[in-house]
């Protein structure tokens, strides 16, 4: 699911939106941390391997942007990607391409190659921004941080210290637009009309869809309330929710989600709806499952147990393992006979198994 940004407004003259090409330069930006994060790698390795110092001093010293090509030693956009990096220059560059080892160079000029890429792809949105210089939204980085509008602006709320996240989908965002989306989030000394709007008492028309992403219900009206009205029950299926201030519930799991998740997830067992499995055992106790693999066990265990069991306790077990291998069966998407003959060899090894361990016992116990 796409989150929609704060602002739809394209950029005049232009069909994208400021939020549009923020998005890609963020996303541009944590590529190019990421190459750095591989330089850093790369320069360790270097340190550690067969380089010498005068190779280190040519990486940590020689910073040109132009060189003459030798074409003996490496090809012209090769040699031009290590000037650019800082690792090459006209005096070092034969020494370093003659003494580094082949391999690491190819790696590093990998790295570089991805970082030119990068670096222009970057430069004409930079330039797009630089241009229009649209309004830019930043969100504070602690609990219950606020969204700002500039951190440069002075605000009262601010300090020196604050750290702040770039919130990209509310680039170009004017403040009532920032607050349905964000809601009460949106810092009220940079925006001072902001409790005045309705959508300020909620948490914003992004939070809802980031919720709706991680399969939770946020905001939504009860469908039913218990006698005093402190609990509700919600349309996705949860019940016994709290109510808030507003006489909303409070942001819980999404039910629905959850039981089509459960149900598509091949590790899992449920019911017919979606929930985890409950089944009465040989003493009419519900007993729950969550895994198929927890499920079998059970199974096999409850099924080895009349091997040695009582007799007159038998038909309970095996009534038991009946119910459990009926939903069994049809997550694995097979009769239930055939799904029993397929689980022969696992009982009869736990059979084998609770043999041993009763020899044992009775030995332990001097019954042997």
């Amino acid at each position: 699911m796409k989150l929609t940004p704060a602002s739809t407004r394209p950029i005049p003259g232009m069909d994208t939106t400021p939020a549009e090409v923020d998005m890609k330069i963020f996303e541009l930006r944590v590529a190019r941390a990421m190459i750095e994060r591989d330089e850093l790698l790369l320069m360790q390795l270097g340190h550690r391997g067969a380089m010498t110092a005068d190779m280190v001093e040519l990486m940590t010293t020689y910073q040109t942007d132009t060189c003459r090509v030798d074409e003996e030693l490496c090809t012209a956009d090769e040699l031009s990607l290590l000037v650019v990096a800082g690792l090459v220059d006209a005096r070092g560059g034969e020494y370093f391409l003659s003494q580094a080892g082949g391999a690491w160079v190819d790696k590093m000029m990998a790295v570089y190659a991805r970082d030119l890429e990068v670096g222009n792809a970057l430069r004409p949105l930079d330039a797009l921004y630089e241009e229009h210089l649209w309004v830019r939204w930043y969100m504070v980085q602690n609990s219950g941080g606020h969204l700002h509008n500039n951190i440069h602006n002075n605000c009262g709320t601010c300090f020196a210290t604050t750290r702040y996240a770039w919130e990209p989908l509310a680039s170009g965002a004017t403040g009532p637009e920032a607050v349905e989306a964000y809601g009460m989030t949106v810092c009220s000394a940079c925006f001072p009309d902001a409790p005045a709007l309705k959508a300020y008492r909620t948490a914003g028309r992004l939070a809802a869809e980031r919720a709706e992403q991680d399969g939770k219900c946020v905001g939504r009206l009860p469908v039913a309330r218990s006698p005093k009205g402190y609990v509700g029950d919600c349309e996705c299926g949860a019940t016994r929710q709290n109510i808030n201030g507003d006489g909303k519930l409070r942001t819980h799991d999404n039910v629905k989600v959850l039981r089509a998740a459960r149900l598509a997830d091949p590790k899992l067992i449920t019911d017919a709806v979606g929930d985890p499995l409950m089944v009465l055992d040989d003493d009419n106790r519900r007993q729950w499952f969550k895994t198929v693999r927890a499920a079998e066990i059970e199974y096999v265990s409850v099924v080895a147990r009349t091997a040695w069991t009582r007799p007159d306790l038998v038909e309970a077990y095996l009534a038991y393992a009946d119910r459990l291998a009926a939903p069994l069966a049809a997550k694995a998407g097979v009769e239930v006979e055939a799904w029993k003959e397929s689980m022969e060899a696992r009982v009869a090894a736990k059979v084998k198994r609770d043999a041993k361990e009763g020899e044992k016992t009775a030995r332990r116990l001097g019954l042997r």
